[in-house]
């Protein structure tokens, strides 16, 4: 389960002095800036503006139209001498426009008849590095169904559009009209360093949220690990120090792809302690900031990466400090609250010494030398135990209960390295019970930051926990599955009884129910895959009571197949055996010769730009507001992303998959309701 609070202190470890530890690596390629040289030069062969380099802008006033017109036909592909992943891979010709001052920009295409690749994005160069992002997409504006892109804020300068014609399409006529409006400037309190801004340092998070629309840049971007974003809309912040030690976090909304850098000193003579910017859009950007001096104040300020305002604009922000703590050596420990997100409380494994030996987790056992205690009253059955030590600690996590001299782990966690997020999860507490929590460092060499971040935080139950609300599934052709397969997790179902016909339980099971109908089919085939689950197994059964099970399979690793009464209920039990495993993600599909069938849309309302890309693309909705479930899988069939996505009319959303994607052909699956668009996706 990913951690999707705020809250979550990451602790990270200090190098210098004073220094500030990055949460992760970098997902995305260095990006330099350089600057368009118009030329006259073309590469012949191609349109006179299939020469990005010798493209001159043309100006661009506020409320006065700009209309480029042309054909792409016999366009080539960009420089090869040009290796940014972010290259547009299509033959393209070029339009280019220059602004003088902030303007908000729409790039519409209404009126262009070649079948091609509409762009959201707005380059500031020819090496295609400095980026501008659409806020949003809309094909319902021009009556033959073209983009118009909407831009906020975007600087004065230079910038280009790039025509491309799928390779598969027809190029021909384009016209792209070009219009600016004047940036309005709504009144920012914290858009320059004035010590305005003064945040509460607390011992826990809590929140403060800001609107960064209409923030301008104070100062140039930090170059944060080999790359330089833009901070055209920079916000500012203080803090007072409470301890030697500070942890900020930084939440941006969706679309908000945010960069942290922080200062000492003060608004008139400001030196950088380090940035951070490991996150892409909507993801946490935060860590430790080590070394400081009590009582003094200090500053940072957050910005999008990309030029331009971003796609949404508020940021939740808050001040951690990490008091000077001692080991909790023995259990029970400093008790913790069990709440409904996570709130970050701090510990240390320094001078702890061992209270019982080590037990084996995830196949490993570590040395227990320095192990610490919490405990905690439940509040909720399921659980998520989740802790975070330094650049060094290698946790190890477990959740127990019982009492301090007889305690028996319920979960344990050991999944994860040096600095990383361990959790412990669990769906059979009793409401009102005290449960225990042991963590320590797997070697037997103290950490050099041996400081953690822990929290509890409860989760719901899944709404086909109990075989009465099993969820309906359909049967499928052959040859859909696995890509059709439903994702489940019975990581925090109930403890249930009943032992299947081919497995029996001490301890009980962790299971959710499905339910299909056979159709015309006398054999089905159950396609299933296990991602995070341990000591699993499948059964397909006839009924909720005094069932009979039809097939029963333990962790199986192929699809097998069940011989069924046509046109008759079944009922599909997932379980993991607590006696030996615990729950967590799979896949399951379904399949027969004859199957339900799901309708093709015989007209997309989906657009998916830029293809191909480097893992990072769009998908844009142009019919009615929907929920979609999204899926790509590679040349195998097998399932690399999945992902439920609620699409407003005109709405756009990102996928943010650079880095994380080998190089090759992938499938593009989406389905909403009856229907179901597929699309070839190429990552380079």
């Amino acid at each position: 389960m990913k951690l999707h609070s705020a809250c979550v202190a990451l602790l990270l470890a200090a190098t210098t002095t004073t220094a500030i530890a990055q949460v992760s690596a970098i997902k995305r390629p260095a990006r330099t800036n350089t600057a368009v040289v118009p030329s006259s030069t073309n590469r012949g062969g191609g349109p006179a503006n299939d020469d990005c380099a010798s493209v001159v802008p043309e100006a661009l006033a506020p409320g006065v139209p700009l209309i480029f017109t042309g054909d792409n036909t016999g366009a080539t592909l960009d420089d090869p001498a040009l290796t940014d992943p972010n290259q547009v891979e299509y033959p393209a010709v070029w339009e280019s426009f220059s602004t003088t001052t902030c303007m908000d920009i729409t790039v519409s295409f209404c009126g262009s008849l070649f079948v091609g690749v509409e762009f959201s994005s707005l380059f500031a160069d020819c090496d295609l590095a400095g980026i501008v992002r659409a806020v949003d997409g809309d094909n319902t504006l021009c009556p033959d169904e073209r983009f118009t892109f909407t831009f906020r804020r975007v600087p004065a300068g230079n910038y280009l559009i790039p025509i491309a014609a799928d390779p598969d399409g027809t190029p021909g006529e384009y016209t792209v009209t070009v219009i600016g409006a004047a940036c309005t400037d709504p009144a920012v309190a914290s858009d320059e360093c004035d010590g305005n801004d003064l945040l509460t340092v607390g011992t826990g998070c809590v929140a403060t949220t800001v609107d960064v629309a209409g923030a301008t840049e104070s100062i140039p971007a930090a170059v944060c690990s080999g790359f330089t974003g833009t901070a055209d809309e920079d916000v500012w912040f203080s803090f007072v120090a409470n301890s030697t030690i500070t942890v900020i976090n930084v939440q941006p909304s969706a679309g908000f792809d945010a960069a942290l850098e922080v200062f000492e000193g003060d608004c008139n003579g400001l030196t950088s302690l380090g940035c951070l910017d490991a996150g892409l859009d909507g993801e946490l950007e935060g860590g430790q900031v080590s070394g400081l001096t009590v009582g003094n104040t200090y500053y940072f300020r957050v910005y999008d990466y990309y030029i331009g305002m971003p796609a949404t604009t508020e940021i939740d922000v808050c001040v951690v400090e990490i008091p000077d703590v001692t080991p909790n050596n023995d259990c029970p420990g400093t008790s913790l609250v069990m709440g409904e997100t996570c709130v970050s409380s701090f510990g240390t494994v320094a001078g702890a010494t061992q209270s019982i030996p080590a037990a084996a987790c995830a196949g490993n056992t570590g040395v227990a030398d320095d192990d610490v205690w919490h405990s905690f009253v439940a509040t909720a059955t399921n659980v998520v135990v989740a802790a975070q030590g330094g650049a060094d600690f290698d946790m190890v996590l477990e959740l127990r209960s019982g009492t301090c001299g007889t305690s028996t782990i319920l979960a344990c966690a050991d999944a994860t390295l040096d600095g990383e997020v361990e959790q412990a999860v669990f769906g059979g507490l009793t409401v009102g019970n005290t449960y225990y929590i042991r963590l320590y460092s797997y070697t037997d060499v103290e950490p050099t930051e041996p400081t953690y971040s822990i929290c509890v935080f409860g989760v719901a139950s899944p709404a086909n926990d109990e075989c009465a609300d099993a969820e309906t599934i359909e049967v499928n052709e052959p040859v859909e599955c696995p890509a059709a397969s439903v994702i489940g997790n019975n990581a925090f179902a109930a403890v249930s009884t009943g032992d299947p016909s081919c497995d029996e339980s001490t301890d009980g099971y962790s299971d959710v129910w499905y339910t299909f109908n056979s159709l015309g089919n006398s054999v089905v085939t159950v396609n299933y895959e296990s991602f995070s689950q341990s000591d699993w197994g499948v059964v397909v059964t006839e009924s909720c009571t005094a069932g009979v099970d039809v097939a029963c399979e333990i962790a199986p690793t192929a699809p097998f197949d069940v011989d069924v009464e046509p046109n008759t209920d079944y009922l599909v039990r997932v379980y993991s055996n607590l006696q030996f495993g615990s729950g967590g993600e799979f896949a399951l599909c379904v399949s027969g010769v004859i199957s339900t069938g799901v309708e093709t849309a015989v007209v997309s309302p989906w657009s998916v730009f830029p293809n191909p890309n480097d893992g990072r693309f769009q998908v844009v909705n142009s019919g009615s507001a929907m929920n979609a479930y999204v899926e790509l899988f590679d040349a195998t069939g097998r399932v690399v992303l999945n992902e439920r996505v609620n699409m407003p009319q005109g709405g756009m959303h990102t996928f943010e998959q650079a880095g994380r994607l080998a190089p090759g052909t992938y499938a593009l699956r989406i389905t909403s309701g009856d229907n179901r668009y597929e699309q070839r996706l190429m990552v380079r």
